[in-house]
């Protein structure tokens, strides 16, 4: 992708938050698709490689705990916003672009 980027905040979050989200852009227009994934442990690194095979749907070890998908037009910075509780521990998000 031209021009891909993503923009979150790191750092630690309340376990009763209910919303998170990070904001995606591209020089070209994209179909994005954003997760967040559970860490079996804190400091566990995860290939990008398995985090884009599974938000892609295709076979992977790892399948994300909240997921979105969204267009993403060029020059825009829209929000993908992932609702819902996460249980306490360690998680990554990670954001699949595609060409349009």
């Amino acid at each position: 992708m031209v021009g891909a980027g993503a923009t979150f905040l790191t750092g630690r979050v309340q376990a009763k938050q209910v919303a998170f989200g990070f904001s995606a852009t591209a020089s070209e227009d994209a179909e994005g698709k954003a997760g967040i994934f559970r860490l079996r442990m804190r400091g566990e690194r995860v290939s990008a490689t398995d985090l884009a095979r599974a938000l892609a749907a295709v076979s992977s070890p790892r399948s994300p705990v909240r997921s979105v998908s969204k267009l993403v037009k060029a020059g825009w910075t829209p929000r993908f916003e992932l609702r819902g509780r996460l249980n306490p521990g360690w998680y990554v998000y990670a954001i699949r672009l595609r060409r349009r």
